[in-house]
């Protein structure tokens, strides 16, 4: 018998732009919610992942081609995914 992957959380936009500085610090990207606070300082781009705080960050994301690794890594982060039915 598989096991199935729990419901991600839906997160509105709104709530993301709640949490919008280096010390609460949620970003989208591909329309998941990633809480990345505890990850701004440690980020090997330095604390520039704080710019899209509260914001969709999927382009910056992409622009940054960031490797396979840097992309499973996310997982750890992510809370939910984007409630886009508003």
């Amino acid at each position: 018998m598989r096991s199935e992957k729990p419901r991600l959380r839906k997160i509105t936009a709104e709530e993301v732009a709640l949490h919008d500085t280096e010390d609460d610090c949620w970003i989208i990207v591909d329309g998941k919610v990633y809480d990345v606070t505890s990850y701004v300082y440690e980020h090997p781009g330095g604390d520039i992942i704080a710019d899209d705080a509260g914001y969709d960050a999927t382009e910056g994301f992409d622009d940054a081609d960031h490797s396979d690794e840097a992309v499973e890594e996310m997982a750890q982060f992510l809370i939910g995914e984007l409630d886009e039915s508003r």
